[in-house]
């Protein structure tokens, strides 16, 4: 089902998000930083009936992610709707 699919995807988001943080380049800033952040997109699912990303945030956060470290694309800046426009992640 879709819901399968969509918790196999958050559950290697998860593994990769336990791993180590990424390094990730900021254009604007110019700065290196490092993050622990979970970002999910995704709008309303008629086979979920939810919006998929706050679908996938809770699940994480019942698989014990902290939720400080979860976010929605919605609930991140707006001008921010690329996010690999604004970024590069390094390795």
């Amino acid at each position: 089902s879709n819901a399968n699919v969509v918790k196999t995807r958050v559950d290697t988001a998860i593994n990769y998000f336990k791993q180590k943080p990424y390094k990730v380049y900021n254009n604007w800033t110019q700065e290196t930083t490092t993050t622990r952040i979970l970002l999910f997109t995704g709008g309303y699912s008629n086979t979920l009936k939810a919006i998929e990303s706050e679908y996938m945030r809770d699940y994480a956060i019942s698989k014990g992610v902290d939720p400080l470290s979860v976010k929605c694309a919605y609930e991140t800046n707006p001008t921010a709707t690329c996010i690999s426009y604004a970024l590069n992640v390094k390795k």
